[in-house]
């Protein structure tokens, strides 16, 4: 795990950080939780996101910061995930606000916190089997029904990228989180393509569109 940047102002002054959940090339990400005393104006969100009402319920959260050069990048990131059929989608993590620096070089997405990586529940799957005394040569892996769901789940998140023309490019179990009930999410949609689909041409958005 990448080490953990100085804490911003800005988290400082609206979050409870939770822990430090990792760095990419692009920006640094944290599990917090809104704090009471934060000032809902330095957080820009859209009419359909109430960051007050989210601080309320206490939800956790996961707050993104980008690395210099990378803000532009972030609010792509933001902007795709808005997007209706995207946002609408159960198995695409949600988009709660954005907040941009430019005097600064740095941006933040805060998102909905949808459960550890798929990457940490094969881990905790396969610690368990071993844990019981059996031969780890024998382990198999997650039961099948539960791949099955979890594949299914992916496909939906796809579904709703690829009808809006975004391609999905940055697959991995880091990049998967798994919820309560078995829920999947695709996390980390900054190195998506746009592409022209059924007569829509997303111009605006060009992450990673090299």
């Amino acid at each position: 795990m990448a080490h953990p940047p100085q804490t911003p102002h800005f988290i400082d002054n609206n979050f409870n950080l939770i822990r430090y959940l990792g760095g990419g090339e692009y920006g640094h990400t944290w599990q917090a939780r809104a704090n009471a005393a934060g000032s809902a104006d330095d957080i820009d969100s859209d009419e359909n996101i109430d960051i007050d009402d989210v601080r309320d319920r206490g939800e956790d959260l996961v707050v993104k910061m980008s690395k210099p050069g990378f803000a532009n990048m972030l609010r792509d990131e933001h902007t795709v995930m808005r997007l209706p059929a995207i946002d609408q989608c159960d198995n695409v993590v949600s988009s709660l606000g954005f907040k941009s620096y430019p005097q600064e070089d740095k941006a933040y997405l805060i998102m909905e916190y949808g459960g550890p990586t798929l990457f940490t529940k094969l881990q905790e799957h396969r610690e368990a089997f071993i844990a019981q005394g059996l031969d780890p040569l024998t382990y198999t892996g997650l039961p099948r029904e539960e791949v099955r769901e979890i594949s299914s789940q992916l496909v939906n998140a796809h579904t709703a990228l690829h009808s809006l023309g975004v391609i999905y490019r940055d697959h991995k179990l880091d990049n998967v989180v798994v919820g309560d009930g078995l829920v999947v999410r695709l996390i980390d949609l900054g190195c998506y393509k746009a592409v022209e689909f059924d007569g829509w041409a997303p111009s605006d958005l060009n992450a990673c569109s090299e």
